[in-house]
This record gives structure tokens, sequence and C-alpha cells, in this order.
């Protein structure tokens, strides 16, 4: 689940942040840009039930990760902010059982202590896409709930701003769909055709006969029909084929600009995975023990950070030793390293 809160101060009481989201044993992460108020050295203060951590750019000021203690915890920026420079702001919160709730505060010499307001605040840009079949012009969306599915005769891929509409000679009988069927050859359809009656023969019928009174007259107009008919048949065939190229020039292009797109989004999804990691690694090799990290890739399945780990100086080697060496971790310990993973319940973004 992920979505962009206004600040950090909720007390869920016995529930959670939301129904999809267990009562007990649950972890939250917001993360996001820090403006100060005053060019002055600012102390933060965090109440959780249960556990809190807050990083100002890295630095950990504020570390409970137990049980509730109902008092306030605080911590202080080792240097004067700055107005004119924002701050990376992260904070960690872990639910046991029982009440849950968490409020972070600041204060400086010329700002008395508060809730950390929202003028303060500048969310990450997050990148929520649509799916195929739906299409959205809002950016920086925190959900795809803003999605419009596609209506019968058209489509759209995924990350699409609208949904287009078919070309002529194909169809879409059924809304949310990623692509238009193809009439079939010799049939044609108009642009937006919503089923397949809509594919229709247009190959004309010779006609043929006999006009006039004698057998002469009546051969040269059955010639003449002929002809003229002959004639129409190939100029539709002409037009026919002129639509199906600029309709596969339509698709072409289309597949072309949705290529593109999609090495543009899998690019910038790349770059924000290698900085996540990066996050990860940094905070866990500062926060845990060479033990806790390696229960935690090789317990809960986060084999995507072994080579981050390797290059922070422990060896393939060293890894495999070390987790075929170490005992395995009760479930208990297992739950307790998973309310580390943001994937478990991360609000982003405050």
């Amino acid at each position: 689940m992920v979505r962009v809160d206004p600040n950090i101060a909720f007390d869920w009481g016995s529930g959670s942040p939301d129904v999809a989201v267990s009562s007990n044993t649950f972890s939250a992460r917001w993360m996001g840009l820090l403006t100060p108020r005053y060019n002055e050295t600012y102390t933060f203060y965090a109440t959780a039930d249960d556990g809190v951590r807050l990083y100002i750019n890295d630095a950990l000021l504020i570390n409970s990760w137990g049980s509730a203690t109902g008092s306030e915890l605080s911590g202080a920026f080792a240097y004067p902010m700055t107005t004119a420079q924002t701050y990376f702001l992260v904070v960690h919160y872990m639910e046991k059982t029982g009440g849950a709730a968490i409020t972070v505060r600041w204060s400086s010499p010329s700002q008395s202590k508060q809730t950390i307001p929202q003028s303060a605040l500048t969310a990450l840009p997050r990148d929520v896409y649509c799916p195929s079949g739906s299409a959205s012009s809002s950016s920086g969306m925190a959900s795809a709930a803003g999605c419009v599915v596609c209506a019968a005769g058209s489509y759209a891929s995924r990350g699409e701003s609208t949904c287009k509409q078919c070309v002529a000679n194909t169809y879409s009988d059924s809304s949310g769909s990623t692509s238009c069927t193809s009439c079939g050859s010799g049939l044609s359809s108009g642009a937006g055709s919503t089923s397949k009656s809509a594919c229709s023969n247009d190959s004309g019928a010779i006609v043929g006969g006999i006009i006039g009174g004698t057998l002469g007259a009546g051969i040269l107009a059955a010639v003449l029909i002929i002809f003229f008919s002959k004639r129409a048949q190939a100029k539709r065939a002409k037009e026919r084929a002129l639509r199906e190229q600029m309709a596969r020039e339509e698709e072409e292009r289309r597949r072309a600009e949705e290529e593109k797109a999609r090495q543009e989004r899998d690019a910038k999804e790349k770059e924000m995975n290698e900085q996540y990691r990066e996050a990860v690694v940094s905070t866990l090799l500062r926060d845990w023990t060479g033990e806790d990290v390696l229960r935690w890739l090789s317990v809960c399945g986060l084999d995507m950070f072994r080579s981050s780990f390797e290059g922070a100086g422990l060896t393939g080697l060293a890894l495999d030793d070390m987790i075929r060496t170490s005992p395995d971790p009760s479930l208990a310990d297992c739950g307790t390293i998973r309310d580390e993973r943001p994937a478990k319940f991360e609000a982003d973004g405050t």
C-alpha cells in the first residue's frame, strides 16, 4: 500500500492505517523532503507505539525499535539547518500488538515544538502508471485509482494518458482492451468500431444482363455493365489497400512510441531501484550486525540486495559460508526481520 500523507500524526487505536492492513504486526515508512523555516539547529521528537527510527540526511537521530515506552524521544541534527536547502527525512514505524500511534514533531530556538506541518514537507516524485486497458491524464499519482477503463472501440497500453480509438478495419468489442482486432481480409469497418458485425464485405456484385430488344444490343449492354463494374471493383480494392497500408503505418508508429516510452520507464524504474537498494544497504550495514543482514537475505528472500552487500565488502564466499553456518531463525525472528520490509506496508512521501 502506497499513499501520500500531509504530516506524521496518527493514532489508530486498536486499528490500522487501512482496512487492507492487519491491526497488529505491521510496519510503515515515510520518506520526503524537509525545508526548515529558520537558519537554526533543529531538534526532532517522536512518540510511537511501538517502534520508531528517524533519519535526517542518513543521520540516525532517534532509534527506539522495541515495545512502546509511552515517552517522547528526541534528537538534534548535528549542524544548523538552512532555509535554502532541503533535507531528506525518513521515518520507520513498527507496530507489534495493542494500540498503534505515531507523531513526529520539531523545534528550534525561534520555533516552538509542533507537528511538522505540510508546508515544510515535499512528497517524493512517484511514477504510478495505469495498467493496460486504462488511462489517466494525471501525473504523480499515488495509486492507480484515478485510471479510467477504456470503452469498447478503443484501447490503451500501460501508462497511456488517453484511450486511443480503434483505426479503420479494426474493432474492439469489450471495455478495457489493450489492442484492437483486425476485421480480416476483404472486410472493412470505420474507426472506433465496437463489434465484429461492423466489419462488412465491400466487394461489389458484378451486374450482368441483356439490355435491349436484340441480341447484339444485349451483349453490348452486358459488356459495358461488366466493364464499369470491374472498374468500380478495382477502385474499391485500391482504396482498401490504401486504408490497410495507413492502418499498418499507424500501428507501427504506435508500437514504436510504446517501445520508446517503455524503455524510458524501465530506465527510470531501474534508477529508482538502484537508489532504493543503496539506501537499504547503507541503513542495514550501519544498524544491523552481519548476522542480522545475512539472516534477512537468506530467510526473507531479498536476493536482489546480495550484489550490493558484496560490493560493501562481503564476498560471495563469505556470504555463503555465513548463511550455511547461521542457525535457522524461528518464525518470530523472521517476522521481526520482516517488519523492516516496506512491502509489508509502506506509506511513502510526507
